[in-house]
């Protein structure tokens, strides 16, 4: 059924479609009452030559739904600190800005109670369909599908890393060497080729949403920062 239904889709570009793939969700027709294409961003931090924000705006467009861009700072880890949280939100305010210069909002949740759940598996019920990358290092792919089965919602993956898209390398290799083996020629005939340019007109979601996004234009991050639940016993970098 979720096979059936991805191929229901607008048709993506060859360039887009080899870095495409479903990942298993529930009922399509549940899905399909959803109000936006949401585009879960969370390893791919650029507006521009982004597979999945392409992807995300095209099926927007194809759908006649708006697209909801959604970054989340992770919550309850054991590592948490001030060093990386203002890290992170120094990313996430140039790639706001970025967003901002495309047509689009990013909308950031950053959580300061880690009594309250994360608003990721609310968005993705509301949605029609989630587009996220393609990221293979754990928690990424078990925290993936573990939000298309809670949600119902069909999960399309886009790998936005590689030069040469995983998938299409036919099996693991465990030594460095036998993967350039493999992966080289491929990877030499498409890294002198340009990015193919698209525009990204969709129209930007402007609902309601079930947490209040942070403008981090206009925001403090060292205030902001202060109020997380994280390690404050070391501080961010303030030479670089």
């Amino acid at each position: 059924m979720t096979r059936d239904f991805f191929r229901t889709l607008p048709s993506l570009p060859p360039h887009l479609d080899e870095r495409a793939r479903p990942v298993a969700a529930g009922e399509p027709p549940m899905a399909l009452q959803g109000g936006f294409v949401l585009y879960w961003t969370h390893h791919a931090a650029r507006a521009h030559e982004n597979p999945a924000f392409d992807a995300a705006t095209l099926i927007a467009r194809g759908l006649d739904l708006p697209l909801l861009v959604y970054a989340g700072l992770g919550g309850n880890h054991p590592y948490n600190n001030d060093r990386h949280h203002t890290f992170i939100l120094q990313g996430l305010r140039d790639l706001q800005r970025q967003y901002a210069e495309r047509g689009h909002s990013l909308r950031v949740h950053v959580p300061t109670n880690l009594d309250k759940p994360s608003p990721l598996a609310a968005l993705a019920r509301d949605a029609a369909v989630v587009i996220t990358e393609d990221f293979p290092a754990p928690p990424l792919p078990a925290w993936t599908a573990r939000l298309a089965a809670k949600s119902g919602t069909p999960v399309l993956a886009v790998d936005t890393a590689c030069c040469v898209p995983m998938r299409s390398v036919e099996k693991a290799h465990g030594r460095a060497f036998e993967f350039r083996k493999a992966a080289g020629p491929e990877f030499a005939s498409r890294v002198g080729e340009p990015y193919p340019s698209m525009d990204h007109e969709a129209v930007d979601y402007a609902g309601p949403l079930p947490f209040e996004p942070v403008d981090l234009s206009q925001t403090d991050i060292d205030e902001l920062v202060a109020r997380c639940p994280v390690d404050h016993t070391i501080p961010a970098v303030r030479h670089t």
